[in-house]
């Protein structure tokens, strides 16, 4: 079952010497540690789920029996992770026991289960399940029957399956270890360090009201204490005072929320105006900066014309200069010219003048 405790378990193994393939989906909201869980099998089952029409994250709790039509690419799959000890994590895989049954039959089991008041807790506190927003009753709904499934898959294959409660993996990881090497003739190194952090296991003793309000629930979380391996007597029995006691504490912190959830709406709400109002600022400074833009554009584009004829008029200038030259040369020269005109006239007129007086 989801936030059972899976990812842990499969971490724990895999560091023990448990090939549980490469292709691994990565951390996520709910695991920060990672999923440890299988790429190519995750994708298959949702797929799977999917395409029967059910949501691909099991919430319908619907089992898949043997579907021909996925026989080949499920055997491809096993073919391309199989080794000497090898194996998967999935919860999904709790609606698929027959299916994969079918197609490894020497396949062991080992099933992990956790107190339901934990794992319903859990899954509220994760918050990114929909199915479980719409209908909090689904998350009763499906810890109920995956663990069925279990229960009901493990008393048929006692010989190859071993059941545990997630508070064994955590208590005794070494101990965890040595079972599974007794009961599946494997070589797991038991010795390794346990990767499980308390903070991450919130536990909530109060909530265990749960399983005196939902009778089914108890009585499926006793049958399974008494098959597993691990049996804590966990189950806790409350007198109608203390049951009464935890209906108003957790009525008293459920209004304390509702009132902190109203606050924070309308500092939310606070928010989003001064949110707006900064974007209706940041709207006319873009405005502002698009007019200048285009101003400064503009005036770019006048200053280059400006500039051609700046240079067109120099080029004038310099051509200008090159005709005075040349003009100045004329002059020079007629004046030259009438100088020597003068000098001519003079002469002539003098020689006139001498003739005359001679004469």
């Amino acid at each position: 079952m989801h936030r059972s405790g899976t990812s842990l378990t499969s971490s724990i193994l895999s560091k023990a010497g448990l090939d549980i393939g490469e292709n691994l989906i990565g951390a996520g909201i709910g695991n920060k540690e990672g999923h440890f869980e299988n790429h190519d099998f995750h994708e298959f089952q949702c797929k799977v789920l999917s395409e029967s029409g059910f949501h691909k994250d099991g919430w319908d709790n619907q089992v898949i029996p043997f579907l021909k039509q996925y026989k080949e690419e499920a055997e491809s799959i096993i073919s391309k992770n199989e080794s000497i000890i090898w194996g998967w994590k999935d919860p999904r895989t709790c609606l698929f026991l027959n299916f994969w049954d079918a197609l490894i039959p020497d396949a062991n089991y080992l099933f992990v289960y956790r107190s339901p008041w934990e794992v319903i807790d859990s899954l509220y506190r994760r918050g990114n399940d929909d199915e479980i927003k719409v209908n909090y009753q689904s998350a009763i709904d499906s810890w109920l029957e995956y663990n069925k499934l279990i229960l009901e898959f493990y008393r048929k294959n006692r010989g190859r399956s071993l059941l545990v409660n997630i508070r064994q993996v955590m208590a005794d990881t070494s101990l965890f270890l040595s079972e599974i090497n007794k009961k599946f003739d494997m070589g797991l190194n038991v010795n390794i360090e346990s990767p499980f952090k308390r903070k991450i296991f919130i536990e909530k003793e109060g909530l265990a009201i749960l399983i005196n309000l939902f009778p089914k629930l108890k009585e499926l979380y006793v049958d399974l204490e008494k098959e597993s391996s691990s049996s804590e007597g966990m189950v806790q029995e409350l007198d109608l005072l203390k049951l009464k006691g935890l209906v108003v504490e957790l009525w008293g912190e459920a209004r304390f929320h509702t009132a902190k959830f109203e606050q924070l709406e309308g500092e939310l709400a606070r928010l989003n105006k001064i949110e707006k109002a900064l974007n209706e600022c940041i709207i006319d400074k873009e405005q502002l900066l698009r007019i200048s833009n285009e101003t400064i554009n503009q005036t770019k584009l006048e200053l280059r014309i400006s500039t051609d004829t700046i240079n067109s008029i120099k080029q004038e200038l310099v051509v200008f200069k090159e005709m005075l030259k040349s003009k100045d040369y004329e002059l020079l020269l007629a004046m030259e010219r009438i100088k020597e005109l003068e000098l001519k006239f003079f002469f002539r007129v003098k020689r006139r003048i001498k003739q005359l007086f001679y004469r």
